[in-house]
């Protein structure tokens, strides 16, 4: 299951994108709440004045280009667990998402890794 921190690394071109490209093509599987953060990070990259508006007209296009090779599962079957993981963690909603709904996880947010780490879950961390 790849988090929407590695798919935002690709599209954005941030340090490690190549193994972030690696592996998304090695496990093609997210939710999909990823897409939507995805393109608001985007957005935020032009908000922060950090990128002109044809340039994340670019990002998004190659983010939706990029979402139809992806297996995309959606969240709602995941929620009520996801929720309650959150409750009992210090993680949002949406990291805890990507931990219940994965076997595998591949992010880059260190505390979420460690968290799927004691949630049983392999980790690779991008």
């Amino acid at each position: 299951m790849i988090d929407a921190s590695v798919i935002a690394k690709l599209i954005m071109r941030e340090e490690n994108y190549v193994e972030a490209a690696r592996e998304i093509e090695a496990d093609d599987e997210t939710l999909d709440l990823a897409i939507l953060e995805v393109a608001n990070v985007i957005l935020k990259y032009h908000k922060r004045g950090i990128l002109p508006v044809e340039e994340i007209r670019e990002k998004f296009e190659e983010l939706k280009e990029l979402s139809k090779t992806l297996r995309i599962l959606g969240f709602r079957k995941f929620l009520e667990q996801a929720f309650e993981f959150a409750a009992t963690s210090n993680l949002t909603i949406y990291d805890s998402l990507y931990i219940v709904a994965s076997s595998k996880l591949v992010t880059s947010d260190i505390r979420q890794a460690e968290a799927a780490k004691q949630h049983g879950r392999k980790v690779v961390l991008v």
